[in-house]
């Protein structure tokens, strides 16, 4: 079996505390009653989606005595990998992606024939 789009050992890291990151601050503010998260690779590396039927992150969210630390420590760990985090919020629900440059994929395992 081929595995493709394997990431390496510090993206998956950096990957999973943005999920639990993301999961932590959904549980808190946001009262969404679905999530979903998605992790897929593409031609320009891969990409981890969170998404939430939240009540969104809005100019009155209620501020936090971390001021929204969790949110600037997952922009900081998309960085170190030289990856960019987008987030997209309305009333509706918030939307949280991720992307890692090629650069952090393994390449494909060779065959064992």
């Amino acid at each position: 079996v081929v595995f493709r789009n394997r990431l390496d050992a510090e993206s998956k890291i950096a990957l999973f505390r943005i999920a639990q990151e993301a999961l932590t601050n959904i549980e808190r503010h946001a009262g969404a009653t679905e999530v979903s998260i998605k992790l897929f690779g593409h031609k320009k590396g891969a990409t981890l989606q969170i998404t939430d039927n939240g009540r969104g992150i809005g100019d009155n969210a209620p501020a936090t005595a971390q001021g929204g630390l969790g949110l600037r420590n997952m922009q900081e760990r998309v960085e170190q990998l030289d990856g960019t985090l987008h987030m997209t919020s309305t009333k509706d629900g918030t939307v949280i992606k991720a992307q890692i440059p090629l650069t952090h994929l393994l390449p494909p395992e060779e065959t064992q024939g």
